[in-house]
């Protein structure tokens, strides 16, 4: 058989080009790994009425573990444990840590998000978008709907649902500015279109409520008499009960 050289040629040029290709990203990678940390870069996403935490909350939280890690190669920064270092901090929903060409570390960290403050006889605290607690901060306080009365964790739930359907709702705009729930578990919501009271009766029922609140609404608006409702009670099905100031 006639051996083609030409083939074999162009066969070793290839395996050639791609041996260096790999000994080209090792060199590539090593020189990475040898580069010496030129500092951190801090990015912070956070609502802009939700300054709770700071810049300085989260290096103080690293400084335990090396950081900033100046003069340190990169290659002995475990980004994975900076990561879940700045993870556990109870504001903070999710961190990502990367470094780049130049040696500096980059740190984006989200800021977790309040949606509703609960207040209790003897604490406080907020509930992030999952429903999940979150401390108060001692940077700043965020605008969000209180959550109080007799609590316990299934009122707890029910509320943070009441709330959050209330928010998305056409019916108020605004949403509710507060919800209370007493012994017998039956709640009292205060809309932030209107100064009244709301008393909603059992967790239940959502939408066919808020169709009958919106038919209402609309008819108190047109006769003038919205700004002088005192109360609204929607408790019983297919009623409206209100009563007006004096």
């Amino acid at each position: 058989m006639k051996i083609s050289w030409k083939k074999y040629l162009q066969t070793a040029i290839l395996l050639g080009g791609v041996l260096g290709l790999f000994w080209g990203a090792a060199e590539g990678a090593q020189r990475s790994g040898n580069q010496k940390v030129a500092g951190m870069q801090w990015t912070l996403e956070q609502p802009a009425d939700q300054p709770l935490l700071d810049e300085q909350d989260l290096r103080r939280l690293v400084v335990g573990i090396g950081a900033p890690y100046s003069g340190k190669s990169q290659k002995e920064i475990n980004i994975r444990l900076l990561e879940e270092t700045l993870e556990s901090h109870p504001l903070v929903e999710k961190a990502e840590v990367f470094s780049t060409w130049d040696g500096t570390i980059h740190a984006r960290v989200k800021q977790k998000v309040a949606k509703v403050r609960v207040i209790q006889a003897n604490t406080s605290y907020y509930l992030d978008s999952r429903g999940g607690k979150m401390p108060l901060s001692p940077r700043a306080s965020a605008p969000v709907p209180v959550l109080t009365g007799d609590l316990d964790s299934a009122r707890i739930a029910q509320g943070f649902s009441l709330l959050e359907r209330a928010t998305a709702s056409a019916t108020f705009p605004g949403g509710w500015s507060g919800l209370e729930v007493n012994r017998v578990g039956t709640f009292t919501a205060y809309p932030v279109f209107a100064d009244h009271a709301l008393v909603w009766g059992r967790p239940l029922h959502f939408q066919d409520k808020a169709e009958r609140l919106s038919v209402f609404y609309t008819y108190l608006t047109q006769a003038g008499l919205l700004d002088s409702l005192e109360t609204v009670n929607v408790r019983f099905n297919g009623q409206v009960v209100y009563t007006l100031q004096d």
